[in-house]
């Protein structure tokens, strides 16, 4: 007997949840920890919608995952994120 698992993001709640913190930790910066290709959802994707939110860092697992995220914004080099 097998199961499957599936996992479900609401994009809209996961903005609405980072936005919730960014507001309870203020004026602290937050970083956006994205690793395992966001869970299937894709790094380029969820560090889109977490950087709408205000994400002021991003973390990642690997270099491959932190030149996805570059790659996915056209950042102007003096915009690059401050670390990853």
């Amino acid at each position: 007997m097998s199961h499957r698992v599936t996992l479900e993001i609401n994009l809209d709640k996961l903005e609405n949840n980072f936005k919730t913190i960014i507001e309870r930790v203020a004026p602290a910066r937050v970083m956006a920890v994205i690793k395992a290709n966001a869970y299937g959802l894709g790094v380029q994707q969820a560090a889109a919608v977490l950087k709408n939110a205000g994400a002021s860092f991003f973390g990642v697992a690997d270099i491959n995952e932190a030149m996805e995220i570059v790659a996915g914004f056209r950042f102007k080099q003096h915009e690059l994120p401050e670390c990853f």
